[in-house]
C-alpha cells in the first residue's frame, strides 16, 4: 500500500508484544538476535529489560560465552562472590562475570593496581591477531601490581584467565547498547507488521537463515 511504518517514535523497548518476542526467543529476522544460541540465550535468561539484553548480545562473543552457564545460575538467583572483594562493585552489573571490553581497564586497575591507560593498552593487545608479546609484558605487570596489593596468587591467576578471555571476539558495552537499540525496534515491527517486516527481510537479501526459513516463519505469524 505505500504506507510508511514510523517505528522509531514508539517506545519498542517497553512495549508488551515486542518484549514477548524477546522472552520467548522468537526473534528470527530480528537484528542480531536471530541465531539459534541468541534465541536460546533470550529464552534462558527469560529478559525483555534493556540492560539484560545488552548484556545477553554481548556475553554470547566468543570471549565471554564460556561464563554463559555462571552468568544464567546468577541472574536466576543463585548466591555468588565474585573472585575477589575488590571486584564486586566492578562487576555488579554483570554477575560478577567479565563481559564488555571495558571490563578488562576495570578489573586491571581495580584488581591489580595498574593506570587505565595500561589497562586500555591491555585491552588494545588483546584485540589482535598475535599479541604474544605484548600480552606478556602485561602479564608481568599484573602480576606485579597484584602481588604489590596482597592478592592471593592463586585468585590472581584466577583473574587474569578471566581476562585472557578476551584474547577472543568481544564487544564494548556502548556497541552492544547500540545494537539492542535497533533489535528492539525491529523486533517492535516484526511484532506489529510481521507481513511487512518479513517481506522486507527477504528482499534486503535475508539474515542468519535460508529464505525458505523466513517464508516458513512468517507463514506462520498472525498479521496483525
Amino acid at each position: 500500500t505505500g504506507r510508511q511504518l514510523d517505528y522509531t517514535s514508539a517506545e519498542a523497548g517497553e512495549d508488551a508484544a515486542t518484549r514477548e518476542l524477546f522472552r520467548t526467543g522468537r526473534t528470527m529476522g530480528v537484528f542480531y538476535t536471530e541465531s539459534p544460541a541468541s534465541r536460546q540465550l533470550c529464552i534462558k535468561s527469560d529478559s525483555a529489560d534493556y540492560e539484560l539484553l545488552v548484556l545477553n548480545t554481548s556475553i554470547i562473543r566468543p570471549a565471554s560465552n564460556r561464563f554463559i552457564r555462571i552468568y544464567l545460575e546468577r541472574l536466576h538467583g543463585a548466591p555468588y562472590q565474585p573472585l575477589h572483594e575488590s571486584l564486586r562493585d566492578v562487576l555488579s552489573e554483570t554477575f560478577g562475570v567479565m563481559v564488555y571490553q571495558e571490563d578488562v581497564v576495570n578489573v586491571s586497575a581495580a584488581f591489580a593496581g595498574m593506570p587505565l591507560a595500561t589497562g586500555d593498552g591491555l585491552r588494545k593487545a588483546l584485540s589482535k591477531k598475535r599479541p604474544v608479546k605484548a600480552l606478556a609484558a602485561y602479564a608481568e605487570e599484573f602480576s606485579a601490581g597484584a602481588a604489590a596489593l596482597g592478592r592471593d596468587p592463586e585468585v590472581a591467576q584466577q583473574v587474569w584467565h578471566m581476562v585472557m578471555s578476551f584474547a577472543g571476539y568481544s564487544f564494548c558495552k556502548g556497541h552492544s547498547c547500540s545494537y539492542i537499540q535497533v533489535a528492539q525496534q525491529s523486533a517492535y515491527l516484526r511484532a506489529h507488521y510481521p507481513a511487512e517486516f518479513f517481506a522486507a527481510v527477504l528482499r534486503n537479501g535475508g539474515g542468519f537463515y535460508a529464505p525458505f526459513a523466513y517464508v516458513a516463519e512468517g507463514s506462520m505469524v498472525p498479521d496483525g
